[in-house]
């Protein structure tokens, strides 16, 4: 499993994904409303067992105010790479109909993609759509499928590092 924070090794990753017969891909935002999220990173894979996330420097206004008017940087790691060389880079394997793309969820990741004039296409399964196909009155988030389907509990970041309350 990779991090992806430089250009180099990001470039030999699209290379990478641009022989690809096909990938799962799934994006990392701010927010659960797509059209006002903005990109943290997007995670790729093409085979079991190996997976690169390539980490998003987050826009330099990400800027917010908390309970008590305080100014606060809520862009996250400083660690990433300009969304725009992202953009321009996946552009031609993320919209290359002849690579499959699989996800879970790809109408909200294709509505975040859109704000950076990316289209993808090739869609060619989603496991949201095949959850709700299968049984329609389940639930169909990542985490319930991997219970029902795959008998794994799903472990949240905060379990990892702990809520950092004492």
């Amino acid at each position: 499993y990779d991090l992806i924070t430089n250009p180099t090794e990001f470039k030999a990753l699209c290379k990478h994904l641009a022989k690809a017969k096909a990938f799962v891909f799934d994006t990392e935002t701010t927010s659960t409303d797509a059209l006002a999220a903005e990109l943290v990173g997007i995670s790729f894979s093409l085979i079991p067992h190996e997976a690169y996330f390539v980490a998003v420097e987050p826009p330099k206004q990400a800027v917010g105010t908390n309970l008590f008017a305080e100014d606060q940087d809520i862009g996250g790691s400083e660690k990433g790479l300009d969304a725009e060389l992202v953009a321009r880079e996946l552009k031609p394997v993320l919209e290359n109909p002849d690579i499959r793309k699989i996800g879970h969820n790809l109408k909200y990741d294709m509505l975040v993609l859109s704000q950076y004039d990316l289209w993808p296409r090739g869609i060619a399964f989603d496991t949201m759509i095949a959850s709700y196909i299968l049984r329609a009155d389940g639930r169909h988030n990542l985490d319930s499928l991997a219970t029902e389907h795959l008998q794994y509990q799903t472990v949240s970041y905060t379990d990892l590092v702990g809520s950092g309350k004492d």
